[in-house]
Parts: structure tokens; sequence; C-alpha cells
């Protein structure tokens, strides 16, 4: 996490200035609570609208730069892509038994938002898990996968060692290196047992070579910047 102490009054008008664009890509995905969140991405930067017009992301992946723009206390949390972890006591910690994870491949050639697709079953100690479709042809014509590595890296870079993790989840991250191998995920589907299934991620549309005005990565002029740091006491003082 970051240690900046300050408030920082923003002084200039935007992150990143572009020039518009015909190369940018525009990604619509429907999230765990049935959501549609729009990605937009030209070159190294990129902006997430997450249906909700109080908020939004904007990233210099460049720079290796987060900002969440909170609209409705005219705030914006600075982060680094490469973070790190909360401070937990680990000593209590106990050992988790190995697993036995792997990605099984069904037959299938499902089209998602217009692009073929391979099934994967993911089984940790002969139990589903989850359902994936991955696609190599998105990954091909987009700059998709840099964002999904960052995000990736962002997440991982906070994750707390040896913390205790559901066997599913122990054998997604055992094989995040395969899955990668095999294109992006364009829709993952978890298996609940009695509380039944959830899609977690869907792609539903995506378009290439999207016109995107000059100041669609700007960041407003006169919000508070807060670190990540201050937002995390900030939400441990309410507690």
């Amino acid at each position: 996490m970051t240690k900046l102490q300050n408030l920082i009054i923003i002084g200039v008008s935007s992150v990143g200035i572009c020039s518009a664009s015909l190369a940018a890509t525009k990604v619509e995905r429907r999230n765990i609570e049935a959501k549609i969140e729009t990605i937009i991405i030209d070159g190294s930067m990129v902006r997430i609208n997450s249906g909700d017009s109080n908020h939004y992301s904007v990233i210099d992946m460049d720079k290796g730069k987060m900002y969440v723009v909170d609209a409705s206390n005219r705030r914006i949390i600075k982060m680094d892509i490469i973070g790190k972890p909360p401070e937990v006591s680990s000593h209590n910690f106990r050992a988790q038994n190995p697993i036995t994870a792997k990605l099984v491949k069904k037959r299938s050639n499902k089209l998602i938002a217009g692009y073929s697709t391979t099934k994967h079953v993911l089984k940790v100690d002969g139990r589903t898990c989850s359902k994936y479709y991955f696609s190599k042809n998105l990954e091909k014509v987009t700059d998709f996968r840099r964002y999904i590595d960052t995000m990736s890296k962002m997440e991982a870079s906070r994750k707390v060692q040896g913390m205790p993790m559901p066997p599913c989840v122990r054998g997604h991250d055992k094989l995040k290196k395969e899955m990668k191998a095999l294109g992006i995920s364009m829709k993952m589907q978890i298996m609940m047992g009695k509380m039944g299934n959830k899609v977690l991620h869907e792609i539903v549309k995506v378009k290439t070579h999207v016109k995107v005005p000059a100041n669609i990565f700007n960041l407003p002029m006169g919000y508070k910047m807060i670190s990540e740091q201050e937002m995390m006491q900030r939400q441990r003082r309410r507690y």
C-alpha cells in the first residue's frame, strides 16, 4: 500500500491525457451482481465504468497507477498497481492440506461476444469448482490481455501469504499460468453446491477501433486525492 500522508488537491485537470483515437477497445462485461461494467482501453490507458455514474476508475498501466473516482464525495483514491498486503497477524494461520487441481477440457464451440471459445472445468480433489470459456482470438486483436495482467498483479500484490483459502480458490490460483496459456477468460461460472451456480464474469460485447474523446481518461478538477493507505485507515476507524 502507498504511504502518502497528506491530502493533495489536484492541481492539474487530468492524468495521462491522450489524443482522440480510433484505436481504442471497448469491452462490456457482466459481473457477479449481473451489472454491466464498461472497460475502455487505449494504449496504456484504461477507464472502467462500473455502471454507477458517481464511480469510475482510470488506470495508467505505463506508470503503474490506478485512480478510483468517487464523484459523490468529490474524492479520488490513488493506488499503486503493485501494492502491499494489509498488516495481518499470521501466527495463528494453520497449515492447509495439499490439493490436487486440474483443468479438464470439454467439447464445446460456444461463441461469446462473437468469439469462439474452448470450455474447461476446474476440478479440485475430484470436486467440480468452476467452468471457464477461454478465447485466444480476443487476445490477438485487442489490448485486453495487458489489462487483465495488470489487474492480476494488483490483486496478487495485496494477498496475505499463508492466509487460509477454500480449496477451489487455491486450485484456481495454482493453475493460473495454465489458464493464461488458454487465452482470455470470456466467462467464468462457479459451482456453489446447494446454492446453485453463479456467473462470476461474462464478456457480453467487444468493439475494436472505437473512437474515444481526448478527455475520457481525465480526472476531475478540484477533487481531494487520498492514498490507499489513508482510505484503509478511515475504514478501520469506522469499525
